[in-house]
């Protein structure tokens, strides 16, 4: 069933998270703007609800819990299945959808900057968030392309850019990210706190999961420039977020080392077709060494290093191999599809991104305008 309004609403996380990195904000000029407000103009279209409950009440302004009983908050019962014989960071992410999830998208009135999300979930003394709360979900925003994450929880932890600086889900999960050009938003609920659990332990493939999945309020927050002010730049290269990962040879690489080169990084999984052509491709980057290119795969296959260690060496691949982490993923947006290439420049700002294959031919042309770009300036 699906149910649309009038409003605009929010879904991008979850309780007391600070996804760091909004450095961008005060260069923007104007002031904030919950959009995510039913008085502001928003559509929000949910996977499912429970009767009884108005959907609109979510975009009203009310984050306190007191009203749950008398129909405030949205609240859906799914079910998710486990994937027979496949664990969960082998699936296609966009495949995880499928085996279970309730959904709740906001669509804005047209494309808004935004810059944090705020999403309330049931909690109070008689619900509190540890029983009624949210443990594993995605943060979503809409770009040309798809869905990205700009954020996630995992196990009742909210995952930070860096992996580094977990916090446990409360009832007001709070989500900060660099400034994002959207018109829409969307919260994707994997398993709540309330969940049922039959058919076997975790490995089984018959664990079948009954969850409930209740939010109160959702805040989507961004700038309202002021008149005079300009227009804030959509066209701007975006930082690339750090990362500090080893490699399948037990070295460490940091991102903010190739400082004033011109970093390739690929995200891929053996297991992916794609992948395996297209960071075979890169292999003809090594002709760029002495322009200081460089080249880092990142694995997200399961198993690590032992895993994917004999297709590195039998394929030749002539540049380092790193083990992704939760933390990496989720900074670059999810990695929603395999493989996925982001073309660093020497300033450490994205210029390029690909989601899905692209020739190797593609990224060294690129490779060769931010080259010719240097000499120019």
């Amino acid at each position: 069933m699906k149910i649309a309004c009038v409003i605009i609403f929010c879904p991008l996380m979850i309780s007391l998270f600070i996804f760091s990195g909004c450095a961008m904000m005060g260069s923007l000029g104007g002031e904030q703007v919950n959009y995510a407000l039913a008085k502001n103009g928003a559509a929000v279209t949910v996977s499912n609800i429970s009767a009884g409950r108005d959907i609109n009440t979510v975009i009203n302004g009310v984050t306190s819990s007191d009203e749950w009983d008398k129909g405030e908050g949205w609240e859906c019962n799914f079910t998710r299945r486990r994937p027979e014989g496949i664990g969960w960071n082998r699936l296609d992410p966009r495949s995880k959808i499928d085996y279970g999830s309730a959904w709740l998208e906001t669509q804005f009135k047209g494309e808004k900057i935004i810059n944090k999300i705020t999403v309330y979930t049931l909690d109070s003394q008689k619900y509190p968030a540890s029983r009624y709360g949210i443990k594993e979900a995605w943060i979503q925003v809409w770009k040309e392309y798809g869905w990205t994450n700009v954020g996630e929880i995992q196990g009742g932890q909210i995952i930070s850019k860096t992996n580094l600086d977990r916090k446990s889900v409360g009832g007001r999960i709070v989500f900060k990210f660099d400034p994002v050009n959207t018109d829409k938003i969307r919260l994707v609920v994997f398993q709540s706190n309330d969940v049922n659990v039959a058919g076997g332990g975790w490995t089984s493939d018959n664990k079948i999961e009954n969850s409930v999945a209740r939010v109160v309020e959702v805040e989507v927050t961004g700038i309202q420039s002021k008149p005079g002010s300009g227009t804030f730049d959509q066209q701007r290269i975006e930082p690339a977020p750090e990362f500090y990962l080893q490699d399948i040879n037990s070295q460490w690489h940091k991102l903010s080392d190739y400082k004033g080169k011109i970093v390739v990084v690929i995200f891929w999984a053996a297991w992916s077709p794609e992948s395996q052509q297209e960071v075979r491709e890169l292999n003809t980057l090594s002709h760029y060494k002495d322009q200081n290119v460089v080249v880092l795969g990142i694995s997200t296959d399961e198993g690590g290093a032992e895993r994917i260690q004999s297709f590195v060496q039998s394929n030749g691949l002539n540049y380092p191999i790193l083990i992704a982490d939760t933390g990496v993923k989720t900074a670059y947006g999810g990695i929603t599809k395999l493989p996925s290439t982001f073309i660093i420049n020497k300033d450490g700002n994205i210029y390029k991104e690909y989601l899905g294959y692209r020739n190797g031919n593609l990224i060294e042309v690129d490779v060769k305008n931010l080259l010719q770009s240097q000499i120019n300036n």
